[in-house]
């Protein structure tokens, strides 16, 4: 707290030095870097699915077979939320069900995410801030170490970045029936 003038002047000129590099190379090279760290990962340490990533993905693989929505053990249905294991089940019905439509998915979901919160920090608080988010998105551990894990946080992330920006943008809209399509959006 009593360093917080000097962070926020750090930063910011870090961020101004980041905002030399044209907006398009930058974005491409965040991404570059932030699958090739993902791919690495997903490569280096394949972690086995366990917890809830087991059952989001045994529901995927049972829903892309076209099998009931239950759990697989109990044979009850399931009362997991359908969201992700339709996702991710709509990804095994074009990869095949199996690790790589995993990875696949949360690669998609990172080049989304990477793309919303560019937009929603540009928004808030300027193209500076923007690059340093971003760079935090493709670089952060544990968003890189779920790269191949069955994970609703990723999906949470990516949705809730986008429906942020997507409220901005309805609140900002000039014409009444463009905003009412962004609000909707947005509640989605």
């Amino acid at each position: 707290w009593i360093g917080r003038e000097r962070w926020r002047a750090g930063l910011a000129a870090v961020g101004r030095r980041l905002e030399r590099v044209p907006r398009g190379v930058w974005i491409a090279g965040v991404l570059l870097i932030g699958i090739a760290l993902r791919l690495l990962w997903a490569r280096a340490f394949p972690a086995p699915q366990s917890s809830d990533g087991l059952s989001y993905s045994q529901l995927a693989a049972q829903l892309a077979r076209g099998e009931p929505y239950r759990m697989p053990v109990s044979g009850r249905w399931a009362e997991w939320p359908p969201g992700y294991p339709l996702l991710l089940a709509g990804t095994f019905l074009i990869t095949g069900i199996g690790r790589f439509g995993i990875v696949l998915l949360n690669l998609i979901l990172f080049a989304g995410t990477v793309q919303s919160t560019d937009a929603l920090a540009r928004r808030v608080s300027g193209e500076g801030t923007a690059r340093i988010a971003t760079l935090l998105i493709a670089l952060w551990p544990n968003l890189i170490a779920t790269v191949g894990i069955a994970s609703k946080e990723l999906l949470t992330l990516f949705l809730l970045t986008t429906g942020l920006v997507l409220w901005l943008d309805a609140r900002a809209s000039a014409s009444r029936t463009g905003a009412a399509g962004l609000w909707l959006a947005a509640g989605l």
